[in-house]
This record gives C-alpha cells, structure tokens and sequence, in this order.
C-alpha cells in the first residue's frame, strides 16, 4: 500500500485541491466578518429549539412563480427578527444565513446596508431617495431644487444609480451643486450579487434604492414629481403612516380590462390559504375589479426600523430581480408600483393607502354648450372637463394638493412644448368610491374625465408653482450651459 507522501497528483488535481482550499478559507473568513458585523458573538444565544421553530423551511427561495409561499417564508423572517430586537443578545447567524437563502440577491451587500438590527448611519431619521439616470437626471436636478429652494426642505436626499454608464460622473457633479445634503450611492457596489439585476433595470431598481438608503424612515420619490408642500414631516404628520409604517398611493381608478393582475394576488393567497386584507376587502375598488390598478409608485414612504416594513421591502425587492420582473411582475403589472403593497399583503406586514385615488393636476375647459359651465360662473366643486398628463395626490386631510407627477413640463417627453398650464385640479368628492371615475384618454396618456370635485388653484399653491416654474427655468438655463460647454 502506497503511502500518502509516495502518492502522485496530476496538475489538474493539484489545481482542484488548491482552488477548495482556497474557496474553503474565503467561506471561513466570510462568515467570521459577518458573525463579527451582526454582532453574534455573545454569551447568550437563541435556543437550539427556537432557532429551529424559526428556520423551519427556511432552505432556500421559492420559485420564481410562487409568490404566495416566499411571502410566508417572509413572515417567518419577520417573526425572527422581532425575536432578534427583542432578545439583543440572541445569535444572529443563523438568521442571517436564512435571510440570504430565501434572498440570494442579498449576497454581499449586507454588510453594506443598514439594517433594524445592526442600526442606521445617517444621523437623520427621515430622508429621500431618487434612482436617477441620464435619462432622467433633469427632472432630479428640477426636483432637488424645488425641493431645496421653493419648499425649504431640509431632509438629506440620496441619488442611487448603477454604475457610470447609468448616471455619468459629470452629471452627478451637477446633481451635487443642487443643495446641500446631498449624497449618491452605487447600486451595483451596494448589491454586488445584483448586477444582472440593476444593469438596465429602470423602474426595478426603485427598491433597491429605498433599501440601500442609511434613513430608517425613507422616502422614495420619482424624479418627475413636484411637491407643492414640504415632504420632510409626512411620517409625523400623516397618520396612516405613523400607525402602519408603509405609506403606498393609489393610481388613477381607471376602468377594468382585465383582471389577471387580481387574479394572480389571489391565486398567491389561495396557495397559503390566506385571506385577503380588510384593506382589500372594505376599501379597494382594483381588489373589487373595478380599477385596472391600485398603486402609483411616484412616492413609497417606509419605517424601515420596523422589522415587517423592512423584510416586506426585501419582498418587493425580490420581485423586481430581473428573472422574476421578466416572467411576472412586470409583465402582469406593469413596472415595480404594484410590488410595495403585494408584498406586505403576502407576507402580512402593515402598510395603508390613503382613501383617495388619484386625481389631476391640469386646466378646466369651459363648455359652449348651452347652459354649460364658464369660467365666470365656475363654482368650486363643479362638475367640469379636466385633461392634463399630471396625476395628482393630496394631503392626509384629502383637501389640499400634496404632490403630483409627470413633471413640470406639459410633456415630459416633449420639453420644447413647454411649462404645464395648472391652474385647476380634480379629486374624488366622496371620501370612498363606489365605482371608478368616468376617465377617458387622448393621445395617449392624456386623462380626461368630467366628474363633480374640481376646484381651482388657490393663492398659495399658484405662488408655489410660479416660483417652481422659475427655479426650472434658471436650472434648464444651467443645464444647456452646461451641455453646449
């Protein structure tokens, strides 16, 4: 019998030992990083039987199609996690392995991110977040100074991107002369085992960009909206979100084609014999099939120190990672705006809409039909033709505009046809809907309806607006300088 010094290796085998021992060791000193990093080197740990009861299915994600059992893994995850805050001392570990195997996407980037248990970097506890690229980087420029110089909003802003080709260095550095508070983050460094993910990704990188964000209450906003009141108190000043965590918007309530977006929600449902959500049933009319969509992801505010509201947002993540956005998430919904409230829905973590859909932000048109409406004899709360491109949200009281998207521009995609003509704007005059507005469209995404709830832009918000206008103006100056230099 030969012995072991006498036995001979191929180069191949030796290139084989070489390369396990060398993964072997990098396995060994990732582990050892992330133990020290999430603090599990304690005394007292979770019980061998807790830690078990907590794991329990926990092996790897669900497929890609099976949106009703990774939310219940979710919620596992959540009740884990409440453990862990609760019980501090408690070994993280295990927790962390689950989290990553349920959410492979998660690989490398939590030793990046700020988390309900390893605590938040900023020193602000409420900030935005805009995912920006060059195609878009006007309108955060148009944003940013609005927000900064017109509403006085203090609050620090984040810009993520993924990478240079997403948002060039030159366009960046513009973005940073907007304001001050200002600071950018990477997406493909933050989510290192999301590249495939991130790279050409538009609106699924949203929530990835609320995650990366060091604010533990994070306000995730479109480049595109305009604010006519400051945002910087919302999580104190809206109840809803002060008592839920998860503030989502609803879309316009625009009448039924189909219903295979319900249809999917409630075979999700189905298959871990969950009921829907009293939201659902009482006060939503997509739940009810008679609106073709229930969210407008144009601004998502989350607590993101509450367990739930954190691993529910790693949920929406996951169904904006490109296999999955690809076969289902956009393809039935249409972007990442139905993603935030499924997956609280599914994994059972509290969230609230206002109970208003959306309005619109435009110009009434006066009838010169008889006994029509005019200008003169407009009364507020008539019943008039409104279009415009511009969807309109209010504030919590459901009486004042609060913000509204699409630009400041009559056509965004169009800025050559100039600033937008607001001068009236339309919302629901019953608290709750029992059937959809009757909305119309015209070339295009132009929405038009003739519905009581049109009122008049008051003093306050036309100053607000022409000083809007002025900041986009000197900032458009700034930025053609800026391109033809």
């Amino acid at each position: 019998m030969a012995s072991l010094g006498s036995i001979k290796l191929t180069a191949l085998s030796r290139k084989i030992i070489i390369l396990v021992c060398a993964i072997s060791v990098v396995f060994l000193l990732t582990q050892r990083h992330l133990t020290d990093l999430w603090d599990t080197r304690q005394s007292t740990h979770t019980t061998p039987d807790a830690t078990q009861s907590f794991q329990k299915g926990l092996e790897r994600q669900s497929p890609n199609d099976e949106w009703g059992l990774q939310g219940q893994k979710t919620a596992q995850l959540i009740e884990w996690g409440n453990h862990l805050i609760t019980h501090p001392s408690a070994n993280k570990l295990d927790f962390l392995n689950a989290l990553l195997r349920i959410f492979p996407f998660l690989g490398g980037s939590l030793e990046k991110i700020d988390t309900p248990w390893t605590g938040w970097t900023s020193p602000s506890k409420v900030g935005i977040v805009m995912s920006v690229g060059s195609g878009n980087y006007h309108l955060a420029c148009h944003l940013i100074g609005s927000l900064r110089n017109v509403l006085d909003s203090q609050v620090p802003i984040a810009i993520t991107y993924a990478g240079d080709k997403d948002l060039k260095p030159e366009e960046r550095d513009i973005i940073g002369t907007m304001g001050d508070k200002i600071s950018f983050i990477d997406l493909l460094k933050t989510f290192p085992g999301a590249e495939k993910d991130l790279v050409d990704s538009g609106w699924a990188s949203k929530p990835f960009a609320m995650l990366a964000t060091p604010f533990p209450k994070t306000i995730l906003v479109d480049a595109d909206a305009i604010f006519l009141k400051n945002p910087d108190d919302l999580f104190d000043s809206n109840p809803d979100l002060h008592r839920t965590g998860a503030l989502f918007y609803h879309d316009r309530a625009s009448w039924v084609v189909d219903t295979n977006k319900q249809d999917f929600v409630q075979k999700q449902l189905d298959s871990i014999n969950k009921n829907a959500s009293e939201f659902l049933t009482s006060n939503s009319l997509f739940w009810q099939r008679k609106a073709y969509y229930e969210a407008d992801s144009g601004l998502v505010a989350m607590d993101k120190g509450r367990v739930g509201t954190f691993l529910g947002l790693i949920f929406a993540t996951w169904m904006n990672t490109k296999a999955i956005r690809d076969e289902y998430t956009h393809k039935i919904f249409y972007g990442d705006k139905e993603s935030y409230w499924i997956a609280m829905e599914l994994c059972g973590a509290p969230y609230s809409f206002p109970p208003w859909y959306a309005g619109s932000m435009g110009k009434a048109e006066w009838s010169a039909e008889a006994g029509g409406i005019s200008e003169n004899t407009f009364q507020d709360g008539d019943a008039v033709k409104m279009c415009g491109k511009h969807m309109l949200h209010v504030d919590h009281t459901g009486t004042q505009p609060f913000w509204f998207n699409g630009g400041i521009y009559e056509d965004k995609g169009d800025p050559k046809n100039g600033y937008a003509t607001l001068t009236h704007w339309w919302m629901q005059a019953d608290k709750h809907l029992k059937e959809a507005p009757g909305w119309s469209w015209m070339n295009g995404n132009w929405a038009c309806l003739k519905e009581k709830g049109v009122h008049k832009v008051n003093d306050h918000d036309h100053h607000v607006l022409q000083q809007i206008f002025a900041e986009v103006e000197k900032i458009d100056k700034r930025l053609s300088q800026a391109k033809g230099s």
